[in-house]
């Protein structure tokens, strides 16, 4: 993928069609139509005397376009050096080389959106880390932004992740040199390890696919279904003076579906990490209403002193509130059972004035939660 696209000439994208069957070519609607009272029509005189018609938009942000949330065409777009881009509202061109875009018909003037995906990215940014012009602390860091945009689009079958992002992984690794792990980079462990589920919604959780349906391990980024997003604070950057990992990774393997595709699928993955734990049990609902709770194991509820926020400490907390990756499959049989964890203290850093803690669960057998 990587080869094909990056000694393309130019690659043109029908950005407009939701289908490979979809036309591209037919008329475009004005921004706003659809929307009496926002696009206006008037007789105008043309510099050579002729008379024509100029009609008045709305100046607004650019949609999506369907192309934008498929997972596959992600690289297909950042790998190419050159881009006819056919839009719902104009044509436009990019490329690598030119200071900005070139946009030549149509509706809008403006650049898209998000066909870079989000955090930033642009086609000049994309091409700088591609080719070598970043330090591998810079690669690694726009490494997980460009994985949390990528995780938003859609893919037909979930084990498609890893291989819908293979090339750009391969160019990645020509210059950093390092190895890579099912999407994941060792030397930016663990703060690569650091991803989460952006659903903030208690009920917005759906299940982890089953293991025969991914292409990666469970501490993959690639092993849940839809977004992810990773805390900027966590991420490869110097600028966090006081920081500090308490996990350290011990090893860390993959078993490659094609040993000839080091930046594909995976047919099973293993992580050991050292760190402090504690023995909790995790609740989804019922003693705290609707919220996804660690508890100590051991906990006596009925005790008066007991107080879910007594304490801010980390894991020296009774009870410590947090964002789960999925939904277990325990919980679809009864919300208000409880599973035996194991969370991980991770790090600790001190951020504007706060501290702020990151935990981990785990199965009670030690694998990723």
């Amino acid at each position: 993928m990587r080869r094909i696209y990056g000694s393309a000439a130019v690659t043109i994208a029908a950005s407009r069609a939701k289908t490979a069957w979809d036309g591209f070519l037919d008329e475009r609607q004005a921004l706003g139509s659809n929307l009496p009272g926002l696009v206006f029509s008037l007789l105008c005189q043309c510099a050579d005397g002729q008379y024509g018609s100029l009609t008045l938009v709305p100046l607004t942000s650019e949609a999506t376009e369907p192309l934008d949330l498929r997972g596959w065409t992600f690289q297909e777009r950042v790998l190419s050096n050159r881009v006819l881009d056919f839009g719902s509202l104009r044509t436009q061109w990019n490329c690598r080389t030119d200071q900005g875009f070139v946009s030549g018909d149509g509706w809008s003037s403006q650049a898209l959106d998000n066909a870079y995906g989000s955090f930033g990215l642009d086609p000049h940014l994309i091409s700088r880390l591609i080719t070598g012009q970043c330090s591998q602390q810079d690669i690694l860091e726009n490494w997980m932004k460009i994985t949390a945009g990528f995780s938003a689009r859609t893919l037909s079958f979930p084990s498609d992740k890893l291989p819908a992002i293979a090339g750009l992984a391969e160019s990645f690794g020509r210059f950093l040199i390092q190895e890579y792990l099912a999407g994941l980079w060792r030397s930016a462990m663990p703060a690569c390890l650091l991803w989460s589920n952006p659903n903030i919604y208690h009920d917005s959780l759906t299940p982890r696919p089953p293991q025969d349906q991914v292409s990666a391990p469970s501490w993959s980024w690639a092993a849940i279904a839809g977004r992810v997003k990773y805390d900027p604070q966590w991420g490869a950057s110097t600028d966090l003076k006081d920081f500090h990992f308490e996990v350290q990774v011990q090893g860390c393997q993959v078993s490659l579906l094609d040993e000839n595709s080091p930046y594909g699928a995976v047919e099973s993955g293993e992580l050991v990490l050292r760190g402090v734990a504690q023995h909790a049990i995790w609740y989804r609902e019922g003693i705290f209403g609707s919220a996804d709770t660690l508890v100590a194991a051991g906990v006596d509820f009925s005790d008066e002193e007991w107080d879910l926020n007594q304490t801010s400490s980390g894991l020296k907390s009774t009870a410590i509130r947090f964002s789960p990756d999925a939904l277990e499959t325990d919980f679809l049989e009864d919300p208000t059972t409880g599973i035996e964890a194991r969370p991980l203290w991770t790090g600790i850093a001190f951020v504007t004035g706060r501290y702020v803690f990151e935990t981990w669960p785990l199965y009670k057998d030690g694998t990723r939660r």
